[in-house]
């Protein structure tokens, strides 16, 4: 058992109404309805490739399925307890620096990762899979987490062959013309070898999303990189314009995930997907009553 003397990251628990007070009064969304179209199509196809597997969105950019889901799944206790948050960066930077020159945040970031169920032990104990979901480009963030787990497991003298074999990844990808020369990122990283090809899939996504979500969207947080990963002010929420502007449309996506016609469909594409044959898959579906 790791020791609690670490700092999770704050974000606004925006099932908690009462708490947010007046932090969005004001602020107007414009997500549009061809955001929302991609967004639950693209959806269905992260959870369908995904397996039977405790999800977890990587860092901010994908916060917008988090939410949604949320809502989505609010009143199916199963599946809502399967999908998580975490918040990290660490595009481009290497293990071994940060071993030497951050090592207090390096310490910092296992222990909340232990927190949220992301610790070696935790996910090999785990009866299901683990999924991370990011988008990508080049896949430098996920370098950087699967050389941290993999240290991390290899320090505890647990064994990584065995962990590997237990995480998935989906990428959400920028849409291409599909043929035998397609680019794909994990054919082209020279590390990812750390993780079984076959547990990789890719979410395609129109370049307009890819790029709102990615790199123009306003967040609910200020990004968790490794600077910031020892620091006590994590702990305290971030007011700034931005930051408001993130949360309100983290409410209005969980608001929407609330609602039957969203849940409705959510199900239709989810109907759609190859996967509807396997009963764990079968589960998602249990969301308009």
């Amino acid at each position: 058992m790791m020791k609690q003397d670490h700092y999770n990251p704050f974000r606004w628990n925006i099932q908690k109404r009462n708490a947010l007070g007046n932090l969005t009064q004001g602020i107007e969304t414009d997500l549009s309805a061809e955001f929302i179209t991609e967004l639950i199509q693209s959806s269905a196809r992260i959870l369908a490739f995904s397996n039977e597997s405790k999800i977890y969105f990587v860092g901010r950019s994908p916060e917008n399925y988090f939410d949604f889901l949320n809502g989505i799944f609010n009143d199916v206790n199963e599946i809502k307890n399967r999908i998580n948050l975490f918040q990290f960066s660490g595009r481009y930077y290497e293990l071994r620096a940060l071993k030497l020159e951050r090592i207090e945040g390096l310490n910092s970031l296992k222990q909340y990762m232990d927190t949220i169920g992301l610790s070696p032990e935790k996910i090999l104990c785990r009866k299901i899979k683990t999924t991370f979901v990011d988008i990508v480009f080049e896949g430098n963030t996920f370098e950087v987490l699967f050389k941290i787990l993999e240290d991390w497991t290899n320090e505890l003298k647990l064994n990584w062959t065995e962990l590997k074999k237990k995480i998935h990844i989906v990428g959400i990808t920028i849409k291409t013309h599909n043929s035998p020369n397609t680019w794909r990122w994990q054919q082209n990283v020279n590390w990812i070898d750390l993780i079984d090809q076959s547990n990789i899939k890719n979410v395609s996504v129109s370049d307009a999303f890819w790029c709102y979500i990615g790199n123009t969207q306003n967040k609910t947080t200020d990004s968790f990189s490794p600077k910031r990963w020892n620091d006590p002010k994590i702990e305290s929420p971030v007011r700034t314009r931005s930051r408001k502007e993130g949360l309100a449309i983290a409410l209005q996506l969980f608001n929407l995930g609330l609602t039957k016609e969203m849940k409705g469909r959510l199900k239709k594409e989810l109907a759609k997907q190859k996967e509807v044959e396997h009963k764990w898959f079968r589960k998602y579906l249990k969301i308009v009553h």
